[in-house]
């Protein structure tokens, strides 16, 4: 049976993006039902993350769900995204490979969030790497696409960096 701060997790999560001002209304409900509610934490750090930029709150909300919850895979892809946002790769990687163990993982997300943290750190062949890894395992057209338009991205940056250039001809 569904508790009080699962059915407004629900409806905040039936409204989000395109309400936002019912999405948020609803994970307070939710949260002051249930404080360490982990899908309204990581909702509410998806929220202030992607539309208020306030990385500090995000990181609060994701870390009382990765608490409540540590096999939370959504959770888990949030924080790996924030940690690569805030230029912490060092804690990315780690969460990356603690989140590859958890069952029902999807690997092509995680590989594609490596490929991010590499590319963030402009290690753009080790950003290839894991694009190819991540288009092995993924399963739908979407996701296809967007990995094959990173890839696009990365070698044209490539291509605008003469340093790699070389590297990536000579290898």
């Amino acid at each position: 049976m569904a508790t009080l701060a699962d059915q407004y997790y629900i409806k905040a999560l039936d409204n989000y993006p395109y309400d936002l001002e019912i999405s948020l209304e609803n994970l307070n409900y939710a949260l002051s039902s249930d404080r360490d509610h982990a899908g309204a934490n990581q909702l509410m750090a998806q929220l202030h993350m992607d539309y208020m930029n306030d990385f500090r709150n995000a990181l609060h909300y994701l870390e009382t769900a990765l608490a409540s919850d540590p096999y939370n895979l959504n959770v888990c892809y949030s924080l790996i995204t924030l940690f690569i946002k805030v230029k912490e790769p060092e804690k990315a990687k780690k969460l990356l490979k603690y989140a590859h163990k958890i069952s029902g993982a999807d690997s092509g997300r995680l590989f594609t969030l490596e490929a991010l943290n590499y590319e963030y750190q402009k290690q753009y062949l080790k950003t290839l790497d894991f694009l190819v890894k991540a288009l092995d395992q993924t399963y739908n057209e979407d996701e296809t696409e967007n990995i094959k338009t990173a890839m696009k991205r990365v070698k044209e940056k490539l291509g605008r960096n003469s340093k790699y250039n070389y590297i990536s001809n000579n290898e």
